[in-house]
């Protein structure tokens, strides 16, 4: 399931008809729901039974229905998204907290954030400080922000598949599979504890597989990409406290 936010009031028969090109299949097979939003986007969309990565689809959307789109950027932050261009360009931008935070969620962009040229995923340690505590959104932890990743996220999200999968599969070797398990306990350990001097030696060595196996993350699959950057944000913040700020 993809969610996005679109910028004017399409009809249905034009998102059906625009997502249909932009996943070059048939009409009949577009499941997708829209509802008018509150904001700066007119409306938000769902589209049920798709997986994989959906950049190429937002990109492929913006352009069929030549109008603006705003999409999830990866990134614990609730108050940034991608905004995507009918060109293929996507930008990183703020969201109003207070607007978002209302109960009627509404969507307002604040400014830009940065630039994006690429698909990577944004560096989770380069946002600004905590906003007020009262933000019912905004993860006020270190410890909350991991346990939203490894417990929240990586049970419930849909896994993204590897761009080439036989490529991936080739190198998804036992040792690359018992890398990621252990790697991923060691963060879930985190979520609760300080660390110590034999979690940071473990998540190097774990991490250091994962890289060697996969040095460009987008060739991984399922949640490596998530784990890989997770482990480095969190070995760039030791010593690691998980009541500190996020």
């Amino acid at each position: 399931m993809w969610e996005l936010s679109v910028e004017r009031a399409c009809t249905h028969d034009e998102l059906v008809t625009a997502a249909a090109r932009a996943l070059g299949i048939d009409r009949e097979r577009i499941q997708l729901e829209a509802r008018a939003w509150p904001g700066d986007f007119a409306l938000r969309v769902t589209l049920h039974g798709v997986e994989g990565d959906p950049i190429p689809f937002y990109r492929a959307f913006a352009a069929a229905l030549a109008c603006k789109l705003l999409v999830d950027d990866g990134d614990i932050n609730p108050y940034t998204d991608l905004l995507v261009t009918p060109d293929g360009s996507m930008v990183r931008v703020n969201l109003d907290a207070d607007a978002l935070d209302r109960d009627d969620e509404a969507i307002v962009i604040t400014g830009l954030y940065q630039h994006v040229d690429n698909d990577d995923p944004p560096d989770p340690t380069a946002h600004a400080p905590e906003p007020p505590a009262h933000r019912k959104r905004y993860l006020r932890t270190r410890g909350e922000e991991l346990s939203h990743i490894v417990n929240d996220y990586m049970i419930e999200a849909l896994p993204a598949a590897p761009l080439d999968q036989d490529a991936f599969y080739a190198l998804y070797t036992p040792e690359v599979q018992d890398a990621e398990h252990a790697l991923t306990e060691v963060l879930r350990d985190l979520v609760d504890r300080k660390s110590m001097a034999d979690d940071e030696r473990a998540m190097r060595r774990h991490l250091a597989t994962l890289q060697r196996a996969f040095p460009d993350p987008r060739m991984a699959g399922f949640f490596i990409p998530t784990i890989m950057r997770t482990a480095e944000t969190i070995l760039a913040n030791l010593p690691w406290d998980p009541e500190a700020a996020g």
